[in-house]
């Protein structure tokens, strides 16, 4: 299982006279791009995320502000620290994910490989440990 290695995703930017950052699916991104949403005006020293997906991967980036990002893949974890707007990380599916210390300026950008579908959730750690002990 190598769910938590190579998750940095570098976003190209140009300069003219402004920044321009991008990313295309199936290029930069590693997957077809089915859904984008953007998470922002968070309550502060709320956590957010506290979930894992079944077949969903996921890009996130930090456009502004920062957040650190917890990714748990069942037998490791990492911690990213987000507050660029040149840099992606990727949450495979089947990893729990949890975002903390996120500032009240934080806006992120999240693109995904999936349509929204509850069903692809699993919102309980002791779920995705039993979820994760009978896929293998």
């Amino acid at each position: 299982m190598k769910r938590l290695t190579q998750q940095s995703i570098p976003i190209p930017t140009i300069y003219d006279d402004a920044y321009l950052s991008f990313f295309e699916g199936s290029h930069h991104v590693p997957f077809n791009i089915k859904r984008i949403y953007i998470i922002h005006h968070c309550l502060p020293h709320l956590d957010r995320g506290h979930h894992a997906h079944k077949k969903t991967d996921q890009m996130m980036v930090c456009l502004a502000g920062s957040l650190d990002l917890i990714l748990d893949d069942g037998r490791k974890k990492r911690k990213f620290h987000l507050s660029k707007s040149n840099k992606g990380i990727l949450i495979h599916h089947l990893v729990w994910h949890e975002m903390k210390n996120i500032t009240p300026d934080a806006i992120m950008l999240v693109a995904a490989s999936r349509y929204f579908d509850e069903r692809d959730y699993i919102r309980r750690y002791d779920a995705f440990r039993l979820f994760l002990k009978n896929s293998v």
